[in-house]
Formats: structure tokens, sequence, C-alpha cells
């Protein structure tokens, strides 16, 4: 989703963009393909993840390499064909846990830079420019030693890959009048972990009239329906599938409920204070840095999240608090909305390969 985004803002400055995906179950294709771009499909291999790999060709440093449905090699030797077909490529982007400096060298050749989205700082990357939104605290050495000297650094939310709908929303304001208050409600596109439903069966124990909840179920949540019918015998419950007005949905609340991942900084953006779970390994690190901060109330790790955390949660939820004002005005200096065009104004300044620009030093922009 946030590939999209940014491809989305290239395009409108004037760029040519493509994807490149495996097709594995529960692909994204469609979706791209509805937004304009076109998408090389790479096959769907037999179930052998191949040998990991990791810092100079050494094996089983990559701990995500199974996740890439084939051995690097012939991923990278598919994904180079595609490439050299589209003729001259200003950029490469690469945004997946399983692809590290190994296979990031094998596309020197193809494209004029290449840049790299990562937010786990746990493996090598051979890059040009590198951007981790997810940095709050600005450690400097997270990438020490992880990328080449005269690569750039992107780090911190001030990076943040939000669609511009979240800028328009952060600025019309919170919401006025006597309503009752609202929550919003969305564990991501996939939520596996089933957290949606802990929420829901909260929600029926919950005592607290007049109390509503928007819940949004994402593209890729296989307990949609299910989860539609169990809501149905709801009071204050108003579920929406796979939306495009998130923003929206968000600026109207008063508090939000969510997963630890890339919609922290859509919330933080539009001044929504929230409870998080983290739903991923990938997510925890994250959120115990918020919660440290106490911009976020964190709930804990999916593995310990259950519907009596959720019931105690809205129990003691009071979204009208000094504490929550105070908390609102802290997050929304985190992210301002504008790290889409701080990105995208990056990358159009360097679209000349890498011997014809001055070497940039190996030192972060922090957001």
């Amino acid at each position: 989703m946030r590939c999209l985004t940014l491809a989305e803002n290239l395009m409108q400055h004037g760029a040519e963009v493509h994807f490149i995906a495996r097709a594995h179950a529960g692909n994204l294709v469609s979706l791209i393909a509805s937004k304009g771009f076109h998408c090389h499909l790479l096959p769907a291999l037999p179930h052998a993840a191949g040998k990991q790999h990791g810092q100079n060709g050494s094996e089983g440093q990559n701990r995500h390499a199974a996740w890439l449905g084939c051995d690097w090699k012939t991923d990278c030797e598919e994904t180079s064909r595609i490439i050299r077909s589209l003729g001259d490529v200003a950029w490469l982007i690469i945004d997946h846990y399983a692809l590290d400096a190994d296979w990031e060298r094998g596309q020197r050749p193809n494209v004029r830079r290449i840049m790299v989205i990562d937010d786990l700082a746990d493996r090598p990357h051979e890059c040009d420019l590198l951007l981790d939104q997810n940095v709050l605290d600005n450690d400097s050495t997270r990438y020490l030693d992880r990328v080449p000297s005269g690569s750039r650094l992107l780090l911190g939310p001030r990076y943040a890959l939000l669609r511009p709908q979240f800028l328009t929303f952060r600025e019309r304001g919170k919401r006025q009048g006597d309503e009752a208050p609202r929550l919003f409600v969305f564990f991501g596109g996939v939520d596996a972990t089933g957290e949606t439903g802990k929420f829901l069966t909260a929600w029926a124990a919950l005592e607290r009239p007049g109390l509503v909840a928007e819940v949004v179920l994402g593209i890729r949540n296989a307990q949609r329906s299910a989860m539609r019918q169990f809501a149905s015998g709801l009071r204050g419950i108003r579920i929406h599938d796979h939306v495009d007005n998130m923003a929206e949905l968000m600026a109207r609340a008063d508090y939000a409920f969510g997963a630890s991942g890339s919609t922290v900084w859509e919330r933080f953006c539009i001044g929504l204070n929230s409870s998080i779970t983290s739903v991923a390994n990938n997510q925890t690190e994250l959120a115990l840095q918020l919660a440290s901060n106490d911009l976020i109330d964190f709930l804990g790790n999916w593995t310990d999240t259950t519907a009596e955390s959720y019931l105690q949660a809205l129990q003691g939820l009071d979204p009208g608090s000094g504490l929550l004002s105070r908390r609102r005005a802290r997050i929304m200096q985190c992210v301002d909305g504008l790290g889409l065009d701080r990105v995208t104004r990056v990358m159009l300044s360097n679209t000349h390969t890498p011997s014809d620009c001055p070497a940039t030093a190996n030192t972060p922009d922090h957001g």
C-alpha cells in the first residue's frame, strides 16, 4: 500500500511506474491494476523457498528468505529480465523483507539508482537511498555498516508515505458538536490474528450506551463475512469493507483501536489517539517506542491480547480527557503529512546515474 501511494505521486509528476510481484495467494495485483499501473507477475513456484542468504552470499542470515517463494537467485534473474525489457529505468524501488544486498547487487547493471524501503534494519543493502519511516528515536547507528557509504538515509515519520487525503483532513481539524463519542477500528488489511473479532466480542459485553464504532475490514480479511454477521446484532457498530476514504473516517472519530503498522502514522497525522496491538513481530519495536514516549496506549502483542483486554480498554476510555488532548498535539507534531512529497522530491532530484551525481554522505535525514 505504501508503494502504491508513492507510485501515484510519482505518476502525477510525470513518471511511468511499473510493479513487479509474484503470484502468491492473496496478492493485490487487481488493486494495483485498478490504480492504473501495469504489474508484471512472476509465476508462483512450488513451495520451496530455496537456500536462505545473507551478506556476501553467506547462507542463513536473512530470516525472512522463505517469504520470497523461491531462491533469491531465481527471483533476481526473473526480475532482471522484466526490468531490462522496460528500457532505461531511473529507479528500482524495493520493499520486501526477503531481499537484501545480494539480490540488490544483481540489479545494479539494470537500473540507474536503487531505493530500499525497510523498517527492520536487520540485513545489509546495496542502495543509493533508504527510507525507514518507522524510526522514532532518530538512531543514527541503525543502518551503520548495512548500506554503502554513499547512501542517503531518510529516517523517521517526517518521511511517512501517507496518501494526500490525510493532509487534507488534518487541516480541517477535529469534528465539533455534542455527538456521541465515535471510535475508529482497523487492524490492517489481513487481520490474521483476529483482533477485530476480539474487539467485537468485547463490544458485545460493554455497557456504554451511545458509543459508536466505525469498524473497517481489510481487503484481505478472510473473516469479513463472519465479522459482518456477528456485528449485525451489536448496537452502535458500523461495518465498512475496504474503503478509499480512510482519512475521512479517522477524522470524524474521537479515538481508535488498531495495529502497530503504517496506519500509526495515518492516525498521528489526523491527530487521532489510539490503543495499539502489535499483530506481527516486526511491529513490536515501534509499538514499544511509541508507548515509552507516551504517544499511544499499548495493549501488547497479539499473543497476549484477548477480548477482555479490549473490554478493559473500552471501559476506561475517556476520549475527552485533558491527557488525550495534550497527547493529540504531540502526535500531530510527529507527522505533518508532507512525507510523500519530501520523498518524491528527493527521488526526482536524483534521476541520473550514480556516476553523474555527487555522492551523498551516509548521514541520516531524520524525521
